[in-house]
């Protein structure tokens, strides 16, 4: 994610650590900058850093693995790679417990991190400063967008847990559960604001909530959330999704979206920053900085390691950046996910999985390998 502005000076709340230093009984804190939440967000200039800050999160689901575990190990499309154990609390259901795989204990951290820089936004923007009525709408737009997709992932993954919209500030020593239908209905209601007042395009800054986005969403949370009703008022959500994203494909000039000619094109690096802007498929991208520091654990997007495949000491072939490395290789497709392409009709295949590797040592075929290798 590319900012123009500085990043958020600390995080919203930190977890208080007691030291026992032995003759240090009394420590005081002194904030040589002066720089608190309550001083720069107060302008609109110091606001977009809250902003900007919670947009950071998702990449913890979308560009790590846990993301990938919480949501699609553990199903007939992924198999352990080597049908191994790794994970096996998320893939195989084996061995889980409260203090117990990690996934679910980090994203869980990292979705009510981010709720709150949003509640945070959200419930101080009167307080901004800001003197441009569409500015400040499209910031809350974004607040909004965001705390709806933190919160989808949250009602989807966990249920019907805790529902707050007050930014926390001290410890909560209790939590109250809400009911699934009062996440959608935050969730809806959050995502309608968006769609009203976020903006087509943010011009050269790249992977920031817009209209599409917003619109886009709000399709999957009507339809999301009529799985969660009956008869007639299912049916009601059913047409909101319908018409919803009929709307998206209908207007895809206005809104500057639409599907690529060719599927690989969504995977050529040249078209990294144009996917989620003008004319690009993507209704919305999770991007990475090429400033290290701005992404999680200093790292970009790993999620293509999870998937590799071995080739590594394969005749002609040593590892390489192209290829990529295969520490992280984790899962392997099942023979269930391979069947669901139809290769006669359908690109996606050939679009999404390699099956050639070029050689990139010298290397002279021997017998033996010919024999090995077919």
């Amino acid at each position: 994610m590319k900012f123009n502005t500085p990043k958020l000076l600390g995080r919203v709340a930190l977890a208080a650590a007691a030291l026992s230093l032995g003759a240090c009984n009394d420590l005081d804190e002194h904030n040589p900058s002066n720089a608190t939440a309550d001083t720069v967000w107060t302008t609109p200039e110091g606001f977009v850093t809250v902003v900007n800050a919670a947009y950071s999160d998702q990449r913890n689901w979308y560009g790590l693995e846990d993301g990938v575990f919480m949501a699609e190990a553990g199903t007939d499309l992924w198999y352990n790679e080597r049908k191994g154990t790794y994970a096996a609390q998320l893939t195989q259901y084996a061995g889980f417990t409260p203090l117990t795989g990690n996934p679910n204990r980090a994203t869980w951290t990292a979705m009510w991190r981010a709720v709150n820089l949003c509640n945070a936004g959200i419930n101080r923007i009167n307080q901004a400063g800001f003197t441009n009525a569409t500015d400040r709408a499209r910031r809350e737009g974004e607040l909004r967008f965001l705390r709806a997709f933190y919160y989808w992932h949250v009602v989807e993954t966990w249920g019907g847990v805790m529902l707050r919209t007050e930014e926390t500030k001290t410890p909560l020593v209790t939590a109250v559960r809400s009911s699934v239908p009062e996440f959608y209905n935050l969730i809806i209601s959050d995502l309608q604001f968006a769609a009203a007042n976020l903006p087509v395009s943010w011009g050269a800054e790249y992977s920031r909530a817009t209209k599409k986005a917003a619109m886009g969403f709000l399709a999957r949370a009507y339809l999301s959330r009529a799985y969660y009703s009956g008869g007639s008022e299912a049916q009601q959500f059913f047409t909101l999704a319908r018409n919803t994203a009929n709307e998206v494909i209908s207007n895809k000039a206005t809104l500057l979206t639409d599907l690529r000619p060719n599927y690989a094109d969504l995977w050529t690096q040249a078209n990294n920053k144009t996917l989620g802007r003008d004319g690009g498929e993507a209704l919305y991208v999770v991007s990475n900085s090429t400033n290290v520091g701005l992404n999680i654990s200093d790292n970009g997007n790993r999620l293509f390691q999870v998937y590799q495949a071995p080739y590594n000491g394969r005749p002609g072939l040593e590892s390489s950046v192209a290829y990529g490395f295969e520490s992280n290789r984790r899962l392997m497709p099942t023979r269930t996910l391979l069947d669901l392409y139809d290769q006669q009709r359908d690109n996606r295949y050939d679009g999404s999985f390699q099956e050639v590797w070029i050689a990139n040592r010298a290397y002279t075929w021997t017998a033996a390998d010919v024999a090995t290798y077919n």
